[in-house]
């Protein structure tokens, strides 16, 4: 089944349920390809074949480091740098994606490439081996004064939920998963029908599609029905002040916002461009309030405000270093409490606009930002390159009105003051 995107896009679903998209780059010499999986680190319990499962914290992110390794010992991505061929990985909260940029040849690597993502291979004693160097980069994240309190915010916002766990888990959750848990991530998560690749470049669709199809037959799966487990009914903020002491050299704040889930529509993608917007237009660097916080030592250059959101969950954050962290929260709340709409620039409004757009062109010739935008916004049932007509439904009037009407009386503020 094909269906026509945009001007040079085209959407395949392969006969597995895998959806294709295709976006036709003529005359580049590169091409890019990208598998994505629908779940992430927020995927770990789920309800398989009516039987529940909680599986360890971090597994998403344990299986993409291990995915690549082959029954006979050798490792994908070494196969494909020896063709020339560039290939990483990442996970987050919601998806994992894996992905490869070539200059030559585009199927001999996309082989490789289907054929490790198809093939689990987890020997215990791999498994064993590769705890170290995740524990390691555990420890390492900690080193990252912002990064702490982004996890510990979290943890504030959705107690007892999946949703306050790290992407790389715990130390004791990753030294406790075992070759099983692996497996059970794998066939719970990795179904055709929950994944969405895409190719960029100049390349024949036709025959690319039927490659396709000819090399996932070789690795035929059941099909599963899964339901995902993320504990919100027993999740409510419990304490939304909090105090941690560390080795800072200035104090440091996050004041988080948490929101109702934003659905996965065109007006949820709508609505989820108001709230930043708004953000943008009370708290960034353009704006007279960013200044006066600045000269007031109250935030500092590495202030940053912003919108994040995914499966079920939804919360504005806002984090910075400040010389006094409870004066701080003090006043931005005095600015989102006052309402006043004068703080509200609609010049700024035009040209945040336009910049958003402008944006969007230059992304459709950088193929690594393309494709994740194309995938992020597909993943949600949106078109990416509906982009504009997302930006020009949103005038002045509407920030204004969410400015008035938004509650942000859910919330965490979590403050890192030295020991």
């Amino acid at each position: 089944m094909n269906k026509i995107v945009n001007l040079g896009v085209l959407e395949t679903v392969l006969s597995n349920g895998l959806k294709v998209i295709h976006i036709i780059k003529k005359d580049f010499k590169s091409k890019y390809v990208s598998l994505t999986v629908n779940s992430g680190a927020n995927h770990n319990n789920f309800i398989m074949d009516n039987k529940e499962y909680h599986l360890p914290s971090g597994i998403a992110h344990f299986l993409e480091h291990k995915i690549f390794l082959n029954e006979d010992n050798t490792d994908a991505f070494t196969k494909l740098s020896n063709m020339g061929v560039d290939a990483n990985a990442m996970t987050s909260a919601d998806d994992t994606t894996y992905y490869f940029i070539t200059t030559s040849d585009l199927y001999k690597p996309l082989e490789i490439f289907i054929n490790f993502l198809s093939t689990p291979y987890f020997p215990k004693d791999k498994v064993e081996s590769e705890k170290g160097i995740i524990v390691s980069e555990i420890r390492m994240t900690k080193d990252n004064e912002m990064g702490n309190l982004y996890r510990e915010i979290k943890r504030y916002l959705y107690p007892n939920s999946v949703f306050k766990d790290d992407i790389a888990g715990t130390e004791t959750d990753v030294n406790n998963t075992t070759s099983k848990d692996l497996e059970l991530y794998y066939e719970a998560n990795y179904r055709y029908d929950n994944m969405l690749m895409v190719i960029i470049g100049d390349y024949d669709i036709e025959k690319t599609n039927d490659f396709l199809e000819s090399e996932f037959a070789k690795y035929p799966k059941e099909k599963k029905d899964v339901k995902y487990i993320y504990g919100l009914k027993d999740s409510k903020i419990k304490k939304q002040e909090v105090t941690i002491r560390g080795n800072v050299s200035i104090e440091k704040f996050a004041l988080g916002f948490r929101l109702n889930e934003i659905p996965d529509t065109f007006e949820g993608e709508i609505y989820a461009r108001k709230i930043q917007i708004l953000f943008d237009l009370l708290f960034s660097e353009q704006t007279p309030t960013f200044v006066k916080l600045l000269n007031k030592g109250l935030i500092t250059d590495d202030f940053t405000a912003f919108l994040d959101s995914g499966s079920e969950y939804a919360f504005i954050l806002i984090i910075s270093s400040s010389f006094d962290t409870l004066k701080s929260k003090d006043a931005i709340f005095n600015i989102l409490n006052k309402k006043d709409i004068k703080a509200l620039d609609e010049e700024l409004f035009i040209k945040m606009k336009k910049s958003t757009i402008g944006n969007y062109y230059l992304s459709l010739d950088k193929f690594s930002t393309l494709a994740s935008n194309v995938t992020e916004y597909s993943l949600r049932g949106i078109n990416y390159f509906d982009k504009i007509k997302i930006e020009d439904s949103i005038s002045f009037k509407d920030i204004v009105e969410l400015y008035q009407n938004i509650d942000l009386n859910n919330f965490v503020f979590v403050r890192n003051i030295k020991k």
